[in-house]
This record gives structure tokens, sequence and C-alpha cells, in this order.
């Protein structure tokens, strides 16, 4: 019975020693920021619109802006949103109860955490 339970603690030690650890996995790299940024002013919303980055890992875009109260907000924009008028992605960011500028902060992002450095644009609602 003492030889069965060495064993045992044996393999299991070899499965800790073995074990991965949170940087093992796939690394994507740095990936490249959003490009043709502009914003166009519409009724109580700000439409966004970009061009993502040309890279297969790129999973989705996080615009970072402070609505009309001062709150800041997030809104992630997946690989789908594309419009097909403009060959851009575009976000329709809304809740806006004023007519001042807000700035917009875009940051392309990887699946894997990997984030572009941002890009501002500023819309009036």
């Amino acid at each position: 019975m003492k030889k069965f339970a060495y064993i045992i603690s044996m393999v299991f030690s070899l499965f800790l020693a073995t074990a991965c650890d949170d940087n093992d996995g796939p690394n994507d790299g740095p990936i490249e920021p959003v490009t043709e940024v502009r914003a166009e002013s519409f009724i109580g919303s700000v439409n966004v619109y970009f061009k993502a980055p040309q890279n297969e890992n790129y999973y989705y875009t996080l615009i970072t802006y402070d609505d009309s109260e001062g709150k800041t907000k997030h809104l992630k924009v997946g690989k789908e949103a594309l419009d097909s008028e403009t060959g851009l992605m575009k976000a329709v960011v809304t809740g806006f109860t004023d007519t001042n500028d807000h700035n917009f902060k875009l940051q392309a992002c990887t699946a894997h955490g990997s984030v572009s450095t941002p890009v501002a644009v500023t819309g009036k609602a």
C-alpha cells in the first residue's frame, strides 16, 4: 500500500511540474491601431466609422467615451459591423442628451488580450 501511495504521489508531482502556466498558449503579439477614423453627428447619437486592422488575430474594437453625464462607457464593436456603403466598420453610439463634443478612444483588440495604441476622434451628438 505504501508503494502504491508513493507511485501516486510521484505521478501527481509529475503533473504539477509540467502543468501550463498563465503565459502558455498562443501569443499573437502587438496589433495595429484602427485607421480612417471619423465621427458623424446624428440625433442623440454619434456614428463612428473606422477601418479595422488587416490582422488575422483582430477580434473587436473597444470604443471608450464619456456620456452626457460624465460617466465612462465602453462599447465593443465586432468584426461583423462592416458598413457595406462605406467599406468601413460602423458603430452607432447612442444615449446622448446634449449637443456637446464627445471624445472617443478606439483600440483594436485580439482574442488573446493584445490591445493597440488608442486612436482618438471627437464627435457631436
